[in-house]
């Protein structure tokens, strides 16, 4: 016997789908069903994104728990004769939507750089709007530039906002403390003794904020700057070879990388030297001898004071070149010139000395006896030349 059944076979539909997701909201995932039946319509879906979370939508949303991975996400279909399909697609999560900002050390009264970063690869900041948390800087206090500058009003503690929109229209912010540090204060006080090359200089420079890190002293001469770091002092010397006015500069930087310059003019006076020569070093009674002054600097010399050993002195306050004295005695004298000059508001001497000789002079005299008109007439010398030699006579008979 035999017997004939007839046996319907339904194609099986086709299970498929796509997927669009976003930077934000951070890992959302809109899935859109692209399955379809062969014959017959699909009557039932169901949807598994991971384990335990499913849907039965046809176009559902889900939102991944991590973002920035992928997901095996599988699609089973029913079509209305009972057949089913599955179709198992590896889905790609995006990163959220994250970005920050960096930006550079922040001293007073220097401009701040800052720069936006986008932390999301694939992603774009499309706009962007700062406000610096310093209302004291009016119009500056805002920016849409993509990495601006600002130079904060005053060393503070600043919250900086920085708010942007991505590539999807979202929009989110971003909120970071700046301190903006206190400059340093450079200072310094120095002496300049009269007389000396060597100036001392004493450092006065406070830090603003932290310790200071380092001096650099720029002497202004031509001569290579000297820089000092901590620990220690900025205290220092040196030399000026040549007598004058310098502007010395202190450039202070503290731990923070916060700098400051001063300068001031500084003053090596020149030496103030009391000088003479006689012009002969033996001279006689009587006759006068000559001193010519080399003391210097004259510009600053207020005073000479002349001194001869004989109990008798010459001041004067206006500069003479050469000054003449006469001894009346024989004997041997200090000649001394004390000079006084006025340099950085202190007063000044000094003194040169010298020993100066002085002969008796010949005392002159002689005889000659009564004679008659036109005869010969004889003159006899009987000066008294104190144990020296007479060089020359010379005789005038006053006819």
């Amino acid at each position: 016997d035999s017997i004939i059944i007839p046996v319907v076979s339904h194609p099986v539909p086709v299970a498929a789908f796509v997927y669009t997701n976003f930077f934000c909201p951070a890992g959302q995932v809109t899935f859109h069903d692209q399955s379809h039946g062969i014959g017959s319509s699909i009557s039932e879906r169901l949807w598994i994104f991971e384990p335990g979370s499913t849907s039965t939508l046809h176009d559902p949303t889900y939102v991944f728990p991590v973002t920035d991975t992928s997901y095996l996400v599988s699609l089973i279909v029913i079509d209305d004769n009972g057949c089913k399909d599955t179709t198992t697609e590896s889905v790609y999560v995006k990163p959220g939507f994250s970005f920050t900002f960096n930006y550079d050390t922040v001293c007073f009264n220097n401009p701040t750089h800052f720069h936006a970063h986008n932390n999301t690869p694939g992603d774009s900041l499309y706009f962007i709007q700062w406000n610096f948390g310093d209302p004291a800087s009016g119009f500056n206090n805002t920016s849409t530039l993509h990495d601006p500058t600002h130079v904060f009003s005053s060393p503070n503690t600043f919250v900086v906002k920085m708010k942007a929109w991505n590539s999807d229209n979202c929009v989110d912010s971003v909120y970071r403390t700046i301190v903006v540090h206190a400059l340093p204060k450079p200072g310094y006080s120095f002496v300049s003794p009269p007389c000396d090359s060597l100036t001392l200089f004493t450092d006065l420079s406070s830090a603003g904020s932290g310790t200071i890190s380092s001096w650099i002293w720029n002497f202004g001469d031509g001569s290579p700057v000297q820089t000092i770091v901590s620990p220690g002092t900025g205290n220092t010397t040196h030399v000026f070879d040549i007598p004058g006015t310098y502007r010395v500069s202190l450039k202070v930087t503290n731990n923070f990388g916060c700098a400051d310059t001063m300068s001031q003019l500084v003053e090596r006076p020149a030496c103030i030297s009391a000088s003479f020569i006689q012009s002969v070093p033996v001279a006689c009674a009587n006759s006068p001898v000559t001193f010519t002054d080399n003391s210097m600097p004259v510009n600053q010399i207020t005073q000479w004071h002349w001194t001869f050993g004989d109990g008798i002195d010459t001041v004067y306050t206006k500069y003479a070149l050469k000054i003449r004295h006469t001894f009346a005695n024989s004997g041997t004298y200090q000649v001394k010139l004390i000079i006084r000059a006025g340099v950085s508001g202190q007063t000044f001497t000094d003194t040169a000395t010298s020993m100066v000789t002085i002969n008796k002079s010949p005392k002159t005299q002689f005889s000659a006896v009564p004679v008659c008109l036109n005869k010969i007439t004889l003159f006899k010398d009987l000066t008294n030349v104190f144990g020296a030699d007479i060089s020359a006579w010379r005789w005038n008979f006053g006819d």
